[in-house]
């Protein structure tokens, strides 16, 4: 009897891909992620090396040898691609070595992004281990950007996560609790439009709470960057949220279970994207893999568009990565459309 019922749980769990899905893939993905931090101080940090000093392809292996001991770094021709790659976080310190006559005995200037407010900090811990390893040398600190708060700081994240909870949670619970009355919709020949008044309502709800995460900024007398570009990138990401929230809830036939894989999904991205820790912390691996992620890019704009001075020509590409995946999502959602409305009848 008791092997009868242990099987009947086993199958249980086998017809369902999404329990699997959770069984096999979040043990893997939390233990991938404990096991790569071998030391609890960044080495894989991507950092910029620029010479302009006259120097040897060996003293050049030489500098970079020594960045390797504490980053991961990578050498850029000049100081202004190197600044652009500081605002858009491909980098996250720069060295500039102006003069070199060994190690001990150079002029160096290290560059670092005052508005990434834990990247400051650990940038004094790599002006003092430069200064100990470096000797005699003249080590010059610049830092760009105005200086920020850690709540200042937290701000862009926690918008980003407001927009990605309505999308993922309401969205989802909206349509599960309506799978019922679907055909009756279908019927009227609505269904397409309760979608699209679904989404708008959705940012409206996302406008609504960033307003009053405002006013809880403002009583706390903390600084609010907000502007335009923000906000249309808030609303922009949060229909990114809400189709991918939709799209999943229409794959997983508009079950209770839709609803747990999106929290699964929404602790994933709030990591893996840097919501709130730079990724440039993370090892080399899951750099890699937040680089795949829409989000990321997301969570890189609202950075930027808030604390760095700067146009929006120097991000056409991530906000091209953010307005392709709304396209793509729009069209999955459309082409699962027709068959997720015939499942929510069986």
């Amino acid at each position: 009897m008791q092997l009868e019922l242990l099987v009947k749980e086993v199958k249980l769990i086998a017809r369902r891909k999404s329990v699997l899905f959770f069984l096999l893939f979040v043990p893997l993905f939390l233990g991938a992620i404990s096991s790569s931090y071998s030391t609890a101080i960044p080495e894989e940090t991507p950092v910029a090396i620029v010479i302009t000093a006259n120097m040897s392809p060996e003293q050049v292996h030489a500098i970079i040898q020594l960045a390797r001991t504490f980053s991961h770094p990578y050498l850029v021709p000049n100081l202004t691609d190197a600044l652009k790659g500081l605002q858009r976080e491909d980098y996250y310190v720069i060295i500039e070595v102006k003069r070199f006559n060994g190690l001990e005995h150079g002029e160096y200037v290290v560059y670092y992004d005052r508005s990434m407010n834990p990247v400051a900090s650990v940038s004094e811990n790599l002006l003092r281990l430069l200064r100990i390893e470096l000797g005699n040398s003249s080590v010059e600190e610049v830092g760009i950007n105005e200086a920020v708060s850690l709540p200042e700081f937290f701000f862009p994240g926690v918008l980003l996560f407001v927009a990605m909870l309505v999308g993922f949670e309401l969205v989802a619970d909206n349509c599960i609790s309506e799978k019922s009355v679907l055909p009756r919709l279908q019927l009227y020949g609505v269904a397409g439009r309760n979608i699209i008044f679904r989404l708008a309502v959705m940012l409206l709800l996302v406008l609504l709470q960033s307003l009053m995460i405002m006013g809880v900024y403002w009583v706390m007398k903390v600084r609010m960057p907000l502007n335009w570009t923000v906000l249309a990138l808030l609303l922009l990401n949060t229909l990114l949220f809400s189709l991918l929230g939709l799209l999943v809830t229409m794959l997983l036939r508009f079950e209770p279970h839709a609803k747990t894989f999106l929290h699964v999904l929404m602790g994933f991205i709030i990591f893996i994207s840097g919501l709130f820790y730079p990724v440039g912390f993370f090892p080399e691996v899951l750099q890699r893999i937040a680089r795949l992620t829409p989000t990321y890019y997301s969570a890189v704009l609202m950075r930027s568009f808030m604390f760095r001075p700067g146009g929006v020509s120097l991000y056409f590409d991530y906000i091209a990565i953010n307005v392709i995946s709304v396209v793509l999502l729009s069209i999955a959602v459309l082409i699962v459309h027709g068959r997720a409305l015939k499942w929510s009848v069986q």
